[in-house]
């Protein structure tokens, strides 16, 4: 897999960029490897998928690191960055809870404002909740993945606050 991987990255991570890029998302996927000085470990497939302003969508970096931390994002993100991605055009960065990629993005895109996945706070959510409520509070909160606008969003989160704090505070 190792081999594999890095053949995949090198022709990835060499391929010149435009600045057209409006969104990117980021994540860490952990995998077991071997191969390449990765025998029988687990690492981190480090990937940034970018959205251009047309909306089309394309894996523009990816690397293999033993961690999610600043120096292996910060790497991955400097490539992005010497390709062709200043950052002109970039609204928003969405990625999971990593401090590592936040003091990332922090370095080689300061003033680009980032977003935590909805995907992985609702999990962090779920993971908070007690079993006794996690299945009503799981339905509570499509609420806010099906609401039609941002306002209605926020309208339904403050509703499940409201409705779930003082039961399972540790989750809100």
């Amino acid at each position: 897999m190792h081999n594999l991987v890095m053949d995949e990255s090198a022709q990835i991570n060499n391929q010149p960029l435009s600045d057209e890029y409006e969104y990117l998302f980021m994540d860490g996927i952990w995998e077991k490897v071997k191969g390449g000085g990765w025998d029988n470990t687990k690492a981190v497939v480090l990937c940034v998928l970018g959205v251009k302003t047309d909306g089309s969508r394309k894996l523009i970096g990816f690397t293999l690191a033993r961690a999610e931390d600043e120096d292996s994002w910060r790497q991955l993100l400097e490539n992005i960055k010497q390709r062709g991605l200043v950052g002109n055009a970039l609204n928003l960065i969405t990625m999971d809870d990593s401090v590592g990629a936040k003091a990332a993005i922090d370095k080689i895109y300061p003033s680009v404002p980032i977003q935590n996945c909805l995907v992985h706070k609702l999990r962090s959510v779920q993971s908070k909740t007690s079993y006794k409520h996690k299945t009503a509070v799981i339905e509570d909160l499509k609420a806010i993945t099906n609401a039609q606008s941002p306002d209605e969003a926020i309208v339904a989160a403050k509703a499940i606050v409201k409705k779930w704090y003082v039961k399972e505070e540790k989750a809100m």
